[in-house]
């Protein structure tokens, strides 16, 4: 298994209020566990950290919103400007993308489990294709964090686990 437990610490470090949107800028409290708000930002850092589409990563969103007793309700709301998503990134299984297991670098921001499996594949919001603004200061962050050498064992380390689960499954591995 390829040790991603280092950097899923070091994204966690590394994340500061300077890299939430505004609209969670307001709405994360000081006191919240420092990986509020963040999910959007972790999980793209982590994408792309990771190899991306190439390492069988699939970002997963998941809309949802608080009922008036305070449980949370996957989908839309009746108020849609209330609607919250949260976002993470599942592992390939059996050469397929995107079929394994949850990685979530801010599921401690939730007292209980996220119902993961109402999530669905997304591609991010970054209109280029390659990380956004927030994601790529992350990122560097990350870099410096563990230095490129690592991060570049890992995510070959992930790039040719998937390919070879694709050729072991029987897909094409392009």
């Amino acid at each position: 298994m390829i040790a991603l437990v280092p950097v899923l610490q070091s994204i966690e470090k590394n994340l500061s209020r300077d890299l939430l949107s505004r609209a969670w800028a307001k709405m994360v409290a000081p006191d919240a566990p420092a990986v509020s708000g963040h999910c959007a930002v972790a999980a793209e850092a982590l994408y792309h950290l990771l190899g991306g589409a190439q390492a069988g990563l699939m970002p997963c969103v998941c809309k949802y919103h608080w009922a008036d007793d305070g449980t949370m309700v996957t989908g839309r709301g009746p108020n849609a400007k209330l609607d919250e998503t949260h976002w993470w990134v599942r592992l390939p299984r059996n050469g397929v993308r995107g079929a394994g297991r949850v990685i979530d670098p801010t599921a401690d921001q939730y007292s209980h489990p996220f119902p993961y499996d109402r999530g669905t594949g997304r591609h991010f919001m970054a209109p280029h294709g390659g990380p956004s603004k927030r994601a790529s200061i992350l990122i560097a962050r990350v870099r410096a964090d563990l230095g490129d050498e690592t991060l570049i064992m890992i995510r070959n380390a992930m790039v040719m686990a998937y390919k070879r689960s694709q050729m072991t499954y029987g897909f094409n591995a392009s």
